[in-house]
C-alpha cells in the first residue's frame, strides 16, 4: 500500500470514527432533553399542587404552563430525525461493484459520502441545540414570572 492509499483508507476511517461520535453526542441531546423536560414537567406539578397555599396561585399557574410549554420545546429538540449512521449498506457499495471499480477510488467516493453525512448530522444537532436553548429560556421566564409573581403578592 503506497501513501496515497494509507491517506486515503485513514480517510474513510476517519469520517467512520466521526459519525460514530456525532451518534453519541445526538444520544446525549436526546437524554438531555428528556430529563430537562421531566424536571419542567415535575416543577410544575409541584407548583400546581401547592399553588393554594401561595400569596398568588395564578403567578404559579401560569408559571406551570410556562413550564410545560418549555418541557414540551424540550422533547421537540430531542426529535432529531434520520440521523446519519457511520457505515454503509450494501446498495451503496453495489454499483461500484457492479461497474468493477477501482477500490481506491471507492474508497473516496465513501469518504466524500461521509463527508456530506457528517453536514447533515451537524445541522440536525445544531437545530436540536437551538430548540433546547429556547426551552431552557423559556422555563427560565417561568420561574421569573412565578417567583415575581410571589414577591409582588407579598406587598
Amino acid at each position: 500500500m503506497d501513501n496515497k492509499q494509507k491517506i486515503i483508507a485513514e480517510a474513510l476511517r476517519q469520517t467512520e470514527l466521526w459519525l460514530e461520535d456525532q451518534q453519541a453526542v445526538a444520544t446525549a441531546c436526546e437524554q438531555r432533553a428528556f430529563q430537562f423536560s421531566g424536571h419542567c414537567v415535575l416543577i410544575a406539578t409541584f407548583g400546581v399542587s401547592f399553588a393554594g397555599k401561595l400569596a398568588n396561585p395564578f403567578a404559579m399557574y401560569l408559571g406551570a404552563i410556562g413550564l410545560v410549554f418549555a418541557a414540551i420545546w424540550s422533547l421537540a429538540s430531542a426529535q432529531l430525525g434520520n440521523f446519519h449512521n457511520r457505515g454503509h449498506r450494501w446498495t451503496d457499495w453495489q454499483g461500484h461493484v457492479l461497474e468493477n471499480d477501482n477500490f481506491w477510488e471507492v474508497l473516496v467516493t465513501q469518504a466524500e459520502e461521509n463527508t456530506d453525512r457528517i453536514n447533515f448530522n451537524e445541522g440536525r444537532l445544531e437545530r436540536s441545540a437551538v430548540h433546547f436553548r429556547v426551552s431552557f429560556m423559556f422555563a427560565l421566564l417561568s420561574i421569573v414570572v412565578f417567583a415575581l409573581g410571589q414577591l409582588f403578592a407579598l406587598k
